[in-house]
């Protein structure tokens, strides 16, 4: 797992940017996404990690999603006075009380499976995005469908629509050989480059599978491939119907021309 100390391996323009972004006085914050498995989160780990504050962190789900500002929860601040009862006035007033609190400054609000997040809390998160108060940092699988309140801050301009692609061949293989260490032949690195399509999660599934029956063993630090792949293709056929069509028409010029793109217009 990526964490904020481990380099972002082929993340480096959209790091470059989401960075720009935060700092811009004229943005309000990103909107990043893209299929699962590609590293929207630990994007976000590393964006969230490099602004000195801690950030606010809104993880959303499905059971949350019913109760308004649910997933807003969290933030509310324990040494102030709670709303009484669950009226959403007085959840709303006590989440905006929390954000703004004095001697905080643009505090970084990271709300992560954004698709999830009941209409309140992406109400009250976007005025305040669009006012200035707060920085957001959207991750979805989904845009612009992510949110009539976080796809209109896109259409405004509020917030910047970072897509993370595939990762190109290149970039599996240096993802690979940190994950393995040692020394990895081209024969093995093709054997994993050929079947993740490009999505680190789909590849640490197959490292995981492969280590565990065999398919792959270590001799005096040289890993080595044996014969017995046929055991990985329904852990393929899975994968693939966990992950779904990972962008078809994207290629690493494409991808990274948008990101050029974005940076122009900061």
């Amino acid at each position: 797992m990526t964490t904020a100390s481990t380099p972002l391996i082929g993340r480096e323009q959209e790091l470059a940017l989401a960075l720009a972004v935060l700092t811009s006085t004229r943005r309000g914050g990103l909107l990043v996404h893209g299929p699962r498995g590609l590293g929207k989160t630990s994007l976000a780990r590393t964006i969230a990690a490099s602004q000195g504050e801690p950030p606010h962190w809104v993880h959303a789900d499905r059971v949350l999603r019913r109760f308004p500002y649910g997933a807003l929860a969290p933030l509310l601040d324990q040494d102030l006075s709670p709303p009484s009862g669950t009226d959403p006035a007085g959840l709303r007033r006590a989440v905006v009380r929390a954000l703004t609190a004095p001697g905080t400054e643009r505090p970084v609000v990271v709300v992560d499976d954004a698709d999830q997040l009941d209409v309140p809390s992406s109400t009250v998160l976007s005025q305040l995005s669009m006012t200035g108060q707060i920085r957001l940092v959207v991750v979805s699988r989904r845009h612009p469908s992510v949110s009539e309140q976080f796809g209109s801050l896109v259409h405004d301009g509020v917030l910047t629509a970072l897509e993370l692609c595939p990762l190109r061949d290149d970039e599996i293989r240096s993802l690979l050989q940190e994950r393995l260490g040692g020394s990895v032949p081209g024969t093995v690195a093709e054997f994993f480059v050929r079947r993740c399509d490009g999505n680190p999660r789909v590849l640490d599934a197959w490292l995981t599978a492969a280590q565990d029956q065999g398919v792959i063993v270590s001799r005096s630090g040289v890993w080595l491939l044996t014969v017995r792949e046929v055991l990985l293709y329904e852990l393929r056929d899975s994968d693939q119907d966990q992950f779904g069509v990972l962008h078809e028409d994207w290629s690493p010029k494409s991808g990274a021309g948008r990101i050029s793109e974005a940076l122009r217009r900061l």
